[in-house]
Order: structure tokens, then sequence, then C-alpha cells
């Protein structure tokens, strides 16, 4: 645990947790108002669906401001003279010229306007088109059909470029770009002589592109669905994803479902197909090399084919008997892993936002047949927290507590944590057996270990070390056990603050007025709760970025002559390019925080979240600002804000 005022602080809270419900009031999302998404076919294993709102403008605008300073700051010219200068002279005129055709090209291509008001990306397994189309992917774009059409033609002269080149440089005809058109649509797909069912494809109907990859089909039954006709049905008429979305509130920006159990069936499906394979027999369950092997019935549960592999393992272990008592399947091990970890029948996710926040919920909905796994017990076991605020002090910037570690803000924060034990006295105990071991295995450089009082009643123990001394601001960290916990702090201070918060001699975060205006408060007991400050992310992250092309020019200057030219040349350009990154990064100063919390009911764990940016007048001014543009901001709406800001 942490605590440092007006600096990053996260508290991890490891306790063990069994379920409760979140007791949110939900309504269906409604599809129709993502018409794209009627061009999914149900048997995807993940649909992303998102389309334009007008709320979110100001964000469109700010990633806008970071775009336009990446592209003025030259980096890519730089990084194009740096891979130029590997090149063999005889060679770069050719390579020059090669770029300037297909950048030409690109940039004729208005990548934002192709999916302007609407987006759609899905992807599916489809055994018809194994081995090489195997995997199929399509996105589709929604515009308008004059800036569709500009599109289309701009999209097809690239890949005629590309079967133009290929084709040159393996000096024969090995990819060929195929076009047809009919009912008022175009399609163009390039086409791998030695791989006739994988091809690349750009498509446009009416005011819509669509870019695919992999297998041909899923295009078409896109096409298809989109027209209202074709034999597949589509996803979003799934009683399963009606059910998924019936758990959520409505979506407005974004729906996304990812069906795990879909994806892990053909991953099942194939080990058990490869493990026959290697051992001369049929495939386990039936095999064969089919999509799915289970089906949902109208409720959305799963049937028995999907549930229980347990008369396929048996086959396969029989199988491998045959061949010997001391022959190993390494397959089948992998499969019944992989059928272990198959716990997840479908995660869902819905996206709206409200001012200057963008909400996110999700539910991830378990297997009925989960329970029956090893593995269920080992991410389901134990009992939520209901007080995940007792031990954080109401000055804490940034948070969090889990039912586990928190590995993403261990990585952000380099976090300290908080473990249950059940017998204080053991625990310290062993915690100076192991203070004593760690000191004998250094020697000469061992920890300074010496007792502090955090309060009245307990001691911890305070680790320092001679380099401390070196490095200011730094003070020594303590650990030890108080009210049931496993406690290491920063520092002293720390713990005695967090201690009387939990005593309820401090106030703790609840009291925090931003916290209350910027998080999300939990309802009931909660597996998962954070806060996290993000107000200076775009100065820390410049900050960083200096430090790194100060430390690879350093480098570059002590570079012994053991290292290769090439080497030398590569980390000396580095560190200049990353120094124009700085600016880039700095322009991500929109971010205020996000705020967190999940539970579980026993079923499936529903998460619930919130991205907070800052308005424009929250901002930092910036140098390049004019004098005009800064009033104009100042007096947009008579009170220091533009009516854009206003919420």
């Amino acid at each position: 645990m942490a605590y440092m005022k007006n600096r990053t602080v996260a508290l991890v809270l490891a306790m063990s947790f069994f379920g409760a419900s979140s007791g949110f009031a939900v309504a269906q999302t409604d599809p129709s108002k993502f018409p794209l998404s009627k061009a999914i076919p149900d048997d995807v294993f993940i649909a992303v669906s998102a389309k334009a709102n007008p709320e979110r403008k100001f964000l469109d605008d700010y990633w806008a401001e970071v775009i336009k300073a990446f592209v003025d700051s030259g980096v890519m010219t730089d990084v194009w003279d740096m891979v130029t200068d590997t090149v063999p002279d005889d060679k770069l005129d050719e390579v020059e010229d090669t770029m300037d055709r297909f950048s030409g090209l690109c940039e004729k291509i208005e990548w934002s306007e192709m999916f302007d008001r609407e987006f759609v990306y899905c992807g599916r397994f489809n055994p018809a088109n194994a081995p090489d189309g195997f995997h199929e992917g399509m996105f589709i774009g929604r515009s308008n059909k004059e800036k569709s059409s500009a599109n289309y033609s701009a999209l097809k002269k690239m890949l005629a470029e590309l079967v133009k080149f290929v084709n040159e440089q393996a000096g024969q005809s090995v990819v060929n770009l195929d076009e047809t058109k009919g009912e008022g649509q175009s399609v163009a797909k390039l086409v791998f002589g030695a791989a006739p069912n994988f091809g690349i494809s750009v498509a446009q109907m009416d005011d819509v592109i669509f870019l695919s990859f992999g297998g041909p089909d899923l295009l078409k039954d896109g096409m298809s669905l989109l027209k209202g006709g074709g034999d597949k049905k589509g996803i979003t008429s799934s009683p399963r994803f009606k059910q998924a979305f019936d758990q959520l509130p409505p979506a407005e920006d974004s729906m996304v479902f990812f069906d795990v159990e879909g994806m892990m069936s053909t991953f099942r499906t194939m080990l058990a197909a490869f493990g026959a394979d290697m051992h001369g027999g049929p495939p386990r369950n039936g095999g064969g090399h089919g999509a799915r092997e289970h089906a949902h019935d109208e409720d959305g549960e799963h049937g028995e084919d999907g549930e229980s592999h347990a008369d396929g393992e048996d086959e396969g272990e029989s199988d491998a008997h045959d061949h010997g008592h001391d022959e190993v399947n390494p397959m089948q091990i992998v499969s019944q892993l992989m059928h272990d970890i198959s716990i997840i029948d479908y995660v869902a996710e819905s996206e709206w936002t409200d001012g200057h926040r963008v909400f996110t919920d999700s539910v991830t909905v378990l297997k009925t047949s989960a329970k029956s796994s090893p593995i269920y017990d080992v991410v389901t076991s134990g009992k939520p927290t209901a007080n995940f605020e007792k031990f954080i002090p109401k000055e804490a910037v940034s948070f969090s507590v889990s039912s586990g570690v928190d590995l993403t803000k261990a990585y952000q924060y380099a976090i300290d944590f908080v473990t249950k034990v059940t017998d204080e006295k053991r625990m310290n105990e062993q915690l100076t057996r192991l203070l004593t071991f760690v000191n004998q295995q250094m020697g000469e450089s061992a920890l300074i270990i010496s007792k502090v009082k955090v309060n009245d009643k307990v001691e911890f123990k305070q680790i320092s070390h001679p380099m401390m001394a070196m490095m200011p601001g730094v003070s020594p960290p303590v650990i030890g056990c108080a009210d049931g916990q496993l406690l290491l702090g920063s520092s002293v201070k720390t713990i005695k603050t967090c201690l009387m918060t939990a005593s309820g001699k401090h106030d703790n975060i609840t009291k925090n007025k931003r916290w209350q205006e910027e998080s999300l408060m939990p309802t009931g007991s909660v597996l998962r709760v954070s806060f996290t400050d993000e107000s200076n992310m775009g100065q820390e992250l410049q900050a960083a970025i200096g430090g790194m092309s100060m430390g690879l020019g350093m480098m570059g200057m002590f570079m012994g002559g053991d290292v290769p030219p090439e080497a030398k040349r590569v980390i000396s350009a580095i560190g200049p390019i990353l120094a124009k990154l700085g600016p880039v990064a700095g322009r991500l100063d929109f971010f205020k925080s996000n705020a967190a919390y999940e539970s579980f009911d026993g079923k499936k764990w529903t998460a619930h979240a919130v991205q907070n940016y800052k308005k424009q007048s929250e901002r930092p001014a910036r140098m390049e600002e004019t004098d005009t543009e800064a009033e104009s901001s100042d007096s947009s709406n008579g009170s220091g804000e533009s009516d854009a800001d206003s919420e």
C-alpha cells in the first residue's frame, strides 16, 4: 500500500471473493442505431460496431491535434532516412521510387473519412477455406456515396500497384486483381495463385466500403446480409447477442461482442485433429475441422457438445495406450489444458458518452459447465470486499483495491501491496526470517533493518540501504502486519495515515471531492475498485521520452569499438527521433482520470468504467496559441468556457 500527497499513489488490497451483483438498471441496446451491424453474420467470434456521436467531437478534435503534431514532427522522414541509410547505393533509387509510388497512392485514400459515420469489424474461422483462408476478417465503413466511390477507386489503384510490384519482383505472375460489378456493388479482389482461398478485397455498395482479408466468404455474407438477403443469419438477431446486451446499459458509441467459446471450440477441434494425426487415429469427439463443436439453445445456454469432452478425452487416452504405455501425446496434454481453461461463454461491452465522460460497461459470462473445470475455483474463490475505502486516505490521488494483484496497476505505478493474513505474529516471524536470509545473501551490501513505531501498539520494520542516501526525495519503505493485513508502504507516514484511515480517525477516499465527481461509486460488495489520476499524463510521457532520448544519446557516445557500426548508427539516430516525439506526447494533456469497479455474482463478472477528459479550458495554455485564439476560448460563453465545454 502506498500513499503520497500530490503524487501517484496506488493501493492493492488482495482479498478473496465469492460474488455480489452490481444492482443497476439496464435497458436493451437498439441494434438499429448501428445499421452496419446488420452485415455481421451470427457465426463470427468477434463483432465490433461503432458510430459517430456528436457528443464526442471534442475528443476527435483532441486526437486531431496529436496526429497533426506527429505529422509535423518530421519523425516519419527521420525513420525513412534511417532505413535508407542501410540500403546499398545501387538499390537506393529503386527503393525510393517504390516508396514514391505507394505513398502517392496512399495519400489519395481518405482513411479517416472511410469510417466517418459508422464502423464495423468482425472475424471468424471458416474451415471450408482451410488452410490458407481459414481465418476471415472484415472492416466495414460508412461515409457518403461520393467519398465511398472515391475511396474505392483509390484503394483499387493501390491494390493494382501492389500486384504490379509483386509480379515485377517475382519475375512472373503470382498475384492477380479481379474486379466484378453488378447490382449496385463493385468488388476488387487481390488473389494469390499459390493460395486461392486467401485474398485481400475491397468492395463498395452505395455509401459503404468493405475491406476484407483471408477467405472470401465473410465478405459475401456481409454484403448479402446488408442487402437483406443470403442464407446466413445476422448476429444482432441471435438469442445470445440479445441476452448479452439485455444485461448492459444501451450502447450509444460502440458495442462489442466476443464469443469466447466460439473461438475456443475451434482451437479445441483443431488440437484434437492434430493429436489424432500424430497417432494415426481419428480425431477425438468425432473430429473433423468443424468451426464449432457446440450448439446454443434458444435461451443462450450451450448444448452438451460444447460443454463436455470427457468421451473424446477417453478416446484420446485409448489411442495413446494403443501406441505403447511409454508414449506421450503432447497434443493430448495441450488439448486437456485448452478444455480446462475454456470456462467463459462470451464477453459483451457497451459504451456511451455524457459530456466529457466516456462510460464503458461490460459482462463476462461463464459457461454453465464452468464449475466442472479445475480452473474455476482459481478465478472465483473467496469473498468480495464491502469496504474498499477502509485503508485509502482522503488525500490519495490514485488507488486500486483488488481481490487479486492488479498487474496493470503494478506495472504503471510500481505499487505496493496489501495481503490478508490470518496470524500477524506468525507472519511477522516469517518476515523477520526472510529479511535475515536476504541480508545473509547480500553480504557487505546488506540492508539496514530497523524497528519503527507506526502507532502506540504496532512496530514495523524499516528497510534502508546506503545507496538511498544518494537518492533525494526517496524515503525508506516499511513493512509489517497490522489490522490483519500485511502492509508495505513507501514511508512511515504512509502507513500511519492509512492505519488511521482504517480506524476511522482520518477521512477516507469517499470524502474526496474530486473522487466524488469523477469516480464511480460501487454498489454492494466488489472485487475491484480503482481510480487513477491522469491529469499530468502528457507531461509525464514527455519527461519519460526526454530521459530515454538523453540516455540513448549518452549510450551512443560511450559505445565501444566492439559494437557493429550499423548498430551504432541506429542507436545514434533513435535518440533524436525520440526527442521529436516529446512535443507529440505533450499533446496528450486532455486525459483527466479514469475509474472502475467490478463485481461477480457466481455466473458472470460485471464491470463499470469511466474515462474522464479535460474541458478545453482545463488544458494548459500553449506557447504557439495566439492571443486571438485564447480570447475566443475565454469569451465564447461569457464564463471562461466555450459552449462545447459547458456541461
